[in-house]
């Protein structure tokens, strides 16, 4: 079977810069393809990129459901994600503006744009619109560190199977990156709960062993871990 390139490269009588130069706009054609498939949403991330990436269910797994999208080129506004073609890219600029205005109201207008059967049919997901939405408030949760964010999608939880562990993703990364053990509280799967305490407390021990503080390690709810801190924090202070 001859290929397309083997088509373009088998000449005999191409010269060899030739065959250079058409390899050179073979490969920046590709690219230009590339680019602008990005740019116009179509290969955004999603989530199913998560479950080929990611064992179904690991605390990588629910992280990765967080990321933000690739940005729709050029889209500022809610208004500018109208003339974006095809459900799902729609879907996705509304979520990177509300990312980028922090604004998680703008996740619920999702449910504004008109979506048919044969739209949801195509959408590779396979999440529903109560799930994007899920997905898209969780994001904006976790950018501007708003636990609300987490406990609106928990009201939500009941009607896709992705939206508890898009809360506990939420929770999880923001107890973590505002040192709040108590947030970890609200996560329901044991060992995301365990995963968030584990790095909340290992931040804690940290932050009190980098400012000699004792006290701080008090905070830390593993016995374990708090006495490592103290102890941690006796032996430095002796080599003073």
């Amino acid at each position: 079977m001859i290929r397309w390139y083997d088509k373009i490269f088998r000449d005999e009588d191409m010269g060899k810069w030739h065959k250079i130069f058409t390899l050179i706009f073979v490969i920046g054609a590709i690219a230009l393809i590339i680019n602008i498939l990005f740019d116009t949403g179509i290969l955004s991330s999603a989530p199913e990129n998560c479950n080929l990436e990611y064992k179904y269910g690991s605390p990588e797994w629910i992280e990765c459901l967080s990321k933000p999208v690739t940005k729709i080129k050029g889209a500022e506004t809610i208004e500018d994600c109208q003339d974006v073609e095809g459900v799902g890219a729609k879907e996705f600029c509304y979520k990177n503006i509300a990312i980028e205005q922090g604004d998680i109201s703008i996740c619920d207008k999702m449910r504004e744009i008109e979506h048919t059967d044969e739209d949801e049919k195509r959408l590779k997901s396979g999440y529903s619109l109560d799930e994007r939405i899920g997905l898209c408030i969780s994001s904006v949760a976790i950018e501007i560190n708003d636990p609300e964010g987490c406990k609106k999608v928990s009201e939500i939880a009941h009607r896709g199977k992705l939206l508890p562990d898009l809360k506990d993703s939420c929770y999880l990364n923001i107890a973590e990156d505002i040192v709040n053990l108590q947030l970890c509280e609200n996560i329901d799967k044991v060992f995301v709960k365990d995963l968030c305490k584990k790095r909340v407390n290992s931040k804690i021990m940290r932050f009190a062993i980098e400012t000699l503080n004792p006290q701080l390690c008090e905070n830390i709810s593993e016995n374990s871990i708090k006495d490592n801190c103290i102890e941690a924090i006796d032996i430095r202070m002796r080599r003073l």
